[in-house]
């Protein structure tokens, strides 16, 4: 099929304009840009990026929660392949101790080596326990008691201290928290201690500092909810979330193929509220500012291109349409869904297809019974 004439020159500066954001350089842009924005695009990339990766699937006291581990080795691949630095000590899987934990997470965001301008993103995999008041939640370790997390758990007000303590000013933290349910504190109700951790870290997270930068995406659910993807081997959390870092085919990527916090939590969250799940994802990217987790320049252009390949194949089967050539347009139309599932427009111009077709044979048979 031969594209109409100009479709193209919209995809391939959106193709230009993607290339120098990804690449830092300016070329062709120079003009168009002021000497502000140059600078605030060339800063988002003099920093580095650094993870910390804590997956507890061994536990003491707790529900074994096997699928962590791979929610962890599988992050820590991803992450490494996206070109972020993690030391062998950050880098934590299996079974962890409090004073492991503690002390790799103050090194993290305290260490002298980190500066303002790199990105830090502390992800966690494991039991998530509220307290006996519901005020605070724990990171659970291997040796936690569900009943009292305060002696061998990490709090998340501890968690956030050191978050407002770090001179990082791009800071994503990632909690994938599966939640069992405390005598003691939810009345052995899983859903219970998911709905208390979340309402815990939704308020502790507006201790952090506005407009620094600091950014929580986080789960909360119940055991059976938090492992709804058996099949994946991933919890449901942390399958969308590797899928979103890759770019989701362009689902969760900015227009500019970067994949931000904002875009990332937008995707996470529209993915799992469309499950069954009852505990929302909580997502706090109010003060993200410019973080990029990812870049995908690729997925804009594949974007665009789709986008343009519907609007071609619409505009013939329109000509078909108008033309009287009902089959070639509906073929037409067939296409445009393929590439586009959601492409309501395609519907429409197939319904009035249908019904013109569904009139003209009614026509056709009044015609032989009245001539036979």
């Amino acid at each position: 099929m031969t594209m109409p004439k100009g479709w193209r020159s919209s995809s391939s500066t959106s193709s230009s304009t993607i290339s120098a954001a990804a690449t830092t350089t300016t070329n062709n842009k120079n003009d168009e840009k002021s000497e502000i924005d140059k600078g605030e695009e060339e800063e988002i990339f003099l920093g580095k990026r650094k993870a910390l990766i804590i997956s507890v699937s061994s536990y003491n006291h707790l529900q074994p929660l096997e699928f962590c581990k791979k929610d962890g080795e599988e992050m820590y691949l991803l992450l490494k392949n996206l070109g972020y630095e993690i030391s062998t000590k950050d880098k934590i899987i299996g079974e962890v101790n409090r004073e492991e934990l503690r002390d790799t997470i103050i090194n993290f965001f305290t260490n002298i080596s980190v500066k303002s301008k790199d990105t830090l993103l502390f992800y966690y995999s494991g039991h998530g326990i509220p307290d006996d008041e519901g005020d605070d939640t724990y990171i659970a370790t291997s040796d936690t008691d569900p009943n009292r997390p305060f002696i061998n758990g990490y709090s998340f007000d501890e968690l956030t201290r050191m978050m407002n303590r770090s001179i990082s000013k791009r800071i994503v933290t990632i909690l994938d928290c599966c939640c069992s349910g405390a005598a003691a504190i939810s009345k052995g109700s899983e859903d219970e201690a998911a709905k208390l951790t979340a309402v815990s870290i939704n308020k502790k997270s507006k201790v952090l500092r506005q407009g620094e930068g600091k950014c929580i995406l986080a789960a909360s659910l119940a055991t059976q909810e938090a492992y709804g993807l058996k099949e994946k081997g991933h919890s449901i959390f942390t399958y969308h979330l590797l899928d979103g870092l890759l770019g989701a085919k362009g689902e969760s990527i900015d227009n500019e193929g970067n994949v931000t916090p904002e875009s990332l939590g937008n995707y996470i969250y529209d993915k799992v509220t469309e499950s069954s799940i009852k505990q929302k994802p909580i997502i706090k990217t109010e003060t993200s500012g410019k973080i990029i987790l990812a870049i995908h320049p690729n997925l804009v252009k594949r974007q665009t291109d789709q986008n343009v390949g519907i609007s071609s194949i619409l505009y013939y089967a329109i000509q078909c349409f108008e033309n009287e050539e009902y089959d070639n347009a509906l073929n037409l139309l067939d296409e445009a869904i393929e590439i586009n599932p959601s492409n309501i427009l395609s519907y429409n111009y197939k319904g009035d297809i249908y019904l013109i077709q569904k009139n003209i044979n009614k026509l056709s048979i009044n015609m032989k019974r009245q001539y036979p």
